[in-house]
């Protein structure tokens, strides 16, 4: 099946929308080192035309957008290292903890663990939840394909878009806010001992290399994109596809939110922040008129 757009339809102006955002992005990426006064090489920039090129390349088949979008927001994480570490400010982390310890009385995490028994060996849930916790990275393949299938190639664009609207937001956040995530604080003092269970599971099912290139940037907590990505599916899947259809991910979506609160990896009030990223990026791509018709 070959695409075809027709000039000025909602899907053309979903593939620009796309452009855009994730054009901007890039742009953003390239020049925050050098108003740091740390230049980096603006590696974002080649990727980003290499990859404007494929997903308007008209000649790709209709569902050429969903595996062009996902690796070139895999590239964009990749490339966080060039921009991360130009920070020289102080890390945010101290300040979270002590709010959300004036908020709950305790840290979220802490209660699970003690309550859990997460105390250094590794429980079978660990497990359960590590294998949960990695199914967030095909997330943003897995939606718009089931979207495509049932909608067709408007609404997949749609769902596509709001993914980049999604992680263009999140690494731009965690870019310009860097925040320590607990199970780090706990070992930079201030937050009590935490044990990253969870963490310590998927070492032990995933090949190192595996866990380490998924690991670039340790100061991006806010906003949990393990929370806002399973959101949005929630979200686009019960639109396109009806609650009836799509009912299995919301447990996907408060297993994800749990695992990431127990083991340490987040804060409540990132999860929170991550929730409004999805509803602001699903309401940006699905409630204006002009992107609504469908193919």
């Amino acid at each position: 099946m070959t695409r075809r757009v027709a000039s000025g339809s909602p899907s053309d102006r979903l593939d620009v929308l796309w452009l855009v955002v994730t054009g901007v992005y890039a742009l953003l990426m390239s020049v925050i080192p050098f108003l740091r006064l740390v230049p980096r090489f603006p590696v974002m920039l080649p990727i980003w035309v290499v990859f404007a090129l494929l997903y308007r390349w008209k000649k790709l088949p209709g569902w050429a957008p969903i595996p062009v979008s996902f690796a070139y927001l895999g590239f964009c994480y990749w490339g966080l290292r060039f921009v991360v570490t130009t920070w020289s400010g102080p890390f945010n982390g101290l300040n979270l903890a002590a709010f959300e310890e004036r908020l709950f009385g305790v840290l979220p995490t802490v209660w699970l663990q003690e309550r859990l028994g997460c105390r250094g060996e590794t429980r079978w849930f660990d497990y359960v939840f590590a294998v949960l916790h990695s199914t967030f990275f095909l997330i943003p393949l897995i939606t718009p394909f089931l979207v495509w299938r049932h909608s067709g190639g408007t609404a997949m664009r749609r769902a596509v878009t709001a993914f980049a609207v999604l992680t263009s937001a999140g690494y731009l956040t965690y870019v310009l806010w860097p925040l320590t995530p607990p199970w780090m604080q706990s070992l930079e003092g201030g937050v009590p001992p935490l044990d990253r269970c969870m963490f310590r599971a998927l070492r032990e099912i995933t090949p190192e290399f595996l866990v380490g290139n998924f690991s670039k940037s340790p100061r991006a907590a806010m906003p949990s994109l393990h929370a806002a990505v399973p959101l949005l599916m929630t979200l686009v899947l019960a639109r396109e596809l009806g609650l009836r259809r799509s009912w299995w991910t919301l447990p996907v979506l408060a297993g994800i939110s749990f695992e990431i609160l127990y083991g340490g990896e987040h804060y409540a009030i990132d999860v929170l922040v991550g929730y409004l990223f999805a509803v602001g990026a699903f309401c940006s791509v699905f409630l204006p008129r002009r992107f609504q018709s469908r193919s």
